[in-house]
């Protein structure tokens, strides 16, 4: 799949010889559960989707004109490509689980994954999470699912099931220990109603975003 900018592909020459359009696979066996727009992986359609630790390759604008006739097109929908164009900013700024949060981010993780709640889960586009410490130490955690847009027919079909899957959260926030943290929130929000503050400050819940060691401090591997 082509992940240039549209901007960039208007002023691109196509008898350009330099490699300056990026090309993404796009994968077809065990595609996730969810969308995924802050996930490792994220869905086109219901059975392809891309990965961000895939490899990907830069191809001149000469290569691609010449091989359009052997290409496979495919059209998203538009609501599927604002969530891409959304994901591919996202894996540049995706913000690491401070380490007093993993044990219970993982735990969240662990729930969420579970075969038993995918029924609901595919209707789901992110399960999202933001943390809580209050001065006595008590962790407390907010978890969101973020439905797809209102204005889809997806989205439309997921309103109708909001409650349950408002419960499908309730439930999942009951399993986890109190000795990890307790859940001061539980909601299902359309992604046109989710702000940006909230894209900044929520955590995936999602394994890739955990690369805070348990114990605090910086990044493994990173300079202090």
């Amino acid at each position: 799949m082509i992940a240039t900018q549209d901007c960039e592909l208007a002023w691109t020459d196509a008898d350009r010889d330099d490699y300056c359009i990026e090309v993404r696979p796009v994968f077809h066996e065990d595609p996730p559960d969810m969308w995924g727009i802050r996930s490792q992986r994220i869905l086109l359609t219901q059975v392809q989707y891309l990965d961000s630790q895939s490899p990907r390759m830069m191809l001149s604008p000469r290569l691609i004109a010449a091989s359009k006739d052997l290409l496979h097109k495919l059209c998203l929908m538009p609501s599927a490509a604002r969530a891409v164009k959304t994901w591919l900013g996202l894996r540049y700024d995706r913000p690491a689980v401070p380490g007093i949060f993993v044990d219970l981010h993982m735990a969240l993780r662990s729930q969420v994954t579970k075969k038993s709640r995918r029924k609901l889960g595919f209707y789901v586009r992110d399960v999202m999470v933001r943390y809580a410490k209050n001065g006595e130490g008590l962790v407390t955690f907010e978890l969101f699912a973020v439905l797809p847009r209102s204005d889809t027919p997806e989205g439309a079909a997921a309103a109708v099931v909001r409650d349950k899957i408002e419960e499908w959260l309730a439930d999942i926030a009951k399993s986890i220990p109190v000795s990890l943290g307790v859940a001061s929130q539980v909601l299902a929000v359309p992604a046109d109603r989710a702000s940006i503050a909230f894209l900044e400050e929520a955590y995936a819940v999602d394994a890739s975003d955990v690369s805070w060691p348990r114990g605090g401090g910086s990044l493994v591997g990173a300079s202090r």
